[in-house]
């Protein structure tokens, strides 16, 4: 669980846990907090006297130099803001752990929040503070820089109640490809505008190699394929087996399952599987071989190029752009203010700074200058001479902390990739469901049987394992039984709800 630090509460007491985890990170936080001036050594002292501390939960792994670049921090933001900060870094369990800490009523500042760490359900327990007001006269600078569709998602009931990360938000599914192989089967990518496209080039390889596998897909990869056919799944969440239409009626939360396109997706890929292109394990596989002819990926601006620096050219691979990139979420990263916080004016002010300083984002998420990273130039880092990433003794996980577009990228980075991913985002489809949220409470018993009936069947149909004659019925007809169409109808009544009030 979260350590508490009671150094910030009236007694002055560290609550200590029983499990070796908590105890170290209860530890380190204690030395952190001493290391910035919070706890008194006098207990005559006023605590007006001493600077406001403000305590962040962040995702992040526990290496040795975190209270050195923390003692860093609290230089910077005691000469900027009067206040220091105890980082405390969670690695593991960590919406657990915030959640047994909200419970137990204990007090923080700030914390890292994401749609995939409990956002809405601390949002709506009232966990998380509203921040409009905050927002308008402490974060100036992020009402600057933070695009207005970066804020639906940050958003419940009207209410904003984090701020989201500046960074890339958009992707783009996309057919990658073998380049040696492309080569010597003349594949001429400019010509595959759809997934039909890539058979005859399937074909030859196969005639050429019985044994081997010219399409990669598992059950985690076949969404990318899928991508293709228009469907956007609610909200970015898969596992809600509910989208909507970016071809059609963006209004409507409907079922793919039931439609043509779909169908027709589900055909492919058992043909395809049944002519050997897709291997035999691709529903419960969770890898394929690098050096397969086509699969598919998410792809950001200069991605594949980077990922090829470092593989043998034989693995190296090109893109075919089918349909460009989609944004169904910008909560993947966001810091939200604790209801519990008693300094939520001072709170805002370190994310603004957080999101508008350059030279603390990289001292959060690099370390200190000159012994964990080098600073080349305005965009650019290297590691010290004998340092690497698996030795440097602080690290973060970076899409965790703030405004991505001020860290520096890796040496080598291109000096417009910043520049790219800000036309890819602007460019982007953005989804009609962007900063919907589906409360489940009605419908949690019915959720949770179809989601067991996807499991059942989805890998399987989407890859290709299964005859889609034989089990599509059979799908369709546990998904009725499981209550889908009671899922289906809650989520339009929420969904229009939450168009007529955004």
């Amino acid at each position: 669980m979260i350590p508490v630090l009671k150094s910030y509460t009236k007694n002055k007491k560290v609550r200590r846990e029983k499990n070796e985890e908590t105890k170290k990170i209860i530890s380190a936080g204690v030395a952190l907090c001493m290391a910035a001036g919070c706890v008194s050594c006098s207990k005559n002292k006023e605590t007006s006297e001493r600077p406001v501390n403000l305590v962040w939960y962040m995702l992040g792994p526990q290496k040795a130099g975190i209270e050195e670049v923390n003692e860093k921090i609290n230089e910077y933001t005691l000469e900027k803001l009067g206040c220091t900060i105890t980082l405390i870094n969670i690695p593991t369990d960590y919406t657990s752990k915030l959640r047994l800490s909200i419970a137990r009523g204990e007090e923080f500042d700030i914390a890292f929040t994401a749609n995939t760490f409990g956002f809405y359900e601390f949002a709506t327990k009232k966990a998380f503070m509203p921040l409009g007001d905050l927002l308008d006269e402490y974060g100036k600078g992020i009402k600057e820089i933070l695009p207005d569709y970066f804020y639906p998602s940050a958003t419940v009931n009207g209410k904003l109640y984090a701020i989201p990360a500046y960074k890339d938000a958009a992707q783009e599914s996309v057919i990658s490809y073998n380049l040696a192989l492309a080569e010597q089967y003349s594949v001429d990518s400019d010509s595959i505008k759809e997934l039909k496209d890539l058979e005859p080039y399937m074909a030859a390889f196969k005639k050429d190699h019985p044994n081997e596998y010219p399409l990669g897909l598992t059950g985690y990869v076949w969404k990318y394929f899928y991508d293709f056919t228009g469907y956007i799944p609610v909200s970015g969440d898969r596992t809600l087996c509910m989208y909507t239409d970016m071809d059609g009626d963006e209004t409507k939360i409907m079922n793919p399952f039931i439609s043509e396109k779909t169908r027709e997706y589900l055909d492919l890929m058992y043909d395809w599987y049944s002519k050997g292109y897709i291997q035999k394990d691709a529903a419960t596989a969770d890898s394929i071989p690098e050096e397969t002819m086509f699969s598919g990926g998410e792809i950001l601006p200069y991605q594949q190029e980077t990922n090829n620096r470092t593989k043998a050219p034989e693995l190296q691979r090109g893109i075919i752009h089918i349909r460009g990139p989609v944004m169904t979420t910008t909560a993947g990263s966001m810091q939200a203010i604790s209801s519990s916080s008693k300094h939520p004016e001072k709170a805002m002010e370190f994310l603004n700074l957080l999101n508008t300083d350059a030279y603390l984002r990289n001292l959060v998420t690099y370390g200190i200058e000159g012994k964990h990273f080098v600073k080349l130039d305005d965009l650019h880092y290297k590691y010290p001479e004998g340092v690497d990433a698996a030795d440097v003794d602080y690290s973060s996980y970076q899409y965790t902390i703030g405004n991505g577009y001020l860290k520096y990228q890796p040496e080598g980075t291109p000096d417009d990739i910043y520049e790219k991913y800000h036309e890819f985002d602007e460019n982007s489809y953005k989804s009609p469901t962007l900063g919907f949220y589906l409360d489940p409470a009605p419908i949690s018993n019915e959720l949770a049987a179809v989601q067991n009936v996807y499991a059942e069947y989805g890998k399987s149909l989407m890859t290709g394992s299964v005859d889609p004659e034989k089990y599509l019925p059979e799908f369709l007809e546990k998904l009725n039984a499981a209550g889908y169409e009671k899922v289906l109808t809650e989520t339009q009544k929420q969904y229009d709800e939450w168009r007529g009030i955004k």
